[in-house]
């Protein structure tokens, strides 16, 4: 059920539109505790509602990083899933604000090979305890991935 404000648009628009600028002001820092808090419900949302199949096509995207593609994207789309997936269509909104956001953090640190074959790494463990329908360990491996990935951009700096 969509909700109307006063003005007859979408209480979820306005939402958007306060996060976003908040989300302007924050630091790197506040962004990966924000995805966090964020990826972690929705890891164990997925681990809950999602069908084998929409596991298994999210399995896809972590084995398989076509050759010549972009890490970043390639990345993207996979938080992406995991916030469609995970039922609560904010949190898909919230991915795509807060990735434009960090794209530049994203692109320094997947510019590593080392660190892009270790993202993989850990999407695929990530995938594995959802497979497993293990909440707590999916919620655990989401968090190792995004503190991995707040290390990688503090070494960076």
């Amino acid at each position: 059920i969509r909700q109307d404000d006063d003005r007859g648009g979408p209480v979820g628009d306005e939402l958007a539109l306060a996060l976003t600028a908040q989300m302007r002001k924050a630091t790197y820092r506040d962004l990966l505790e924000f995805r966090e808090v964020i990826e972690s419900r929705a890891v164990e949302n997925i681990v809950k509602i999602a069908s084998d199949a929409q596991i298994e096509e999210l399995a896809e995207l972590a084995e398989h990083v076509p050759a010549g593609e972009d890490p970043v994207k390639i990345d993207h789309y996979f938080h992406y899933r995991i916030a469609e997936l995970s039922g609560n269509t904010l949190f898909s909104s919230c991915i795509d604000m807060y990735y434009d956001l960090i794209r530049e953090m994203r692109q320094k640190s997947l510019q590593n090979k080392q660190r892009s074959e270790s993202v993989q790494q850990e999407h695929r463990a990530v995938v594995s305890a959802i497979r497993s329908r293990d909440a707590g360990a999916a919620k655990r491996a989401i968090r190792a991935h995004l503190k991995a990935v707040r290390e990688s951009v503090e070494d960076d700096a």
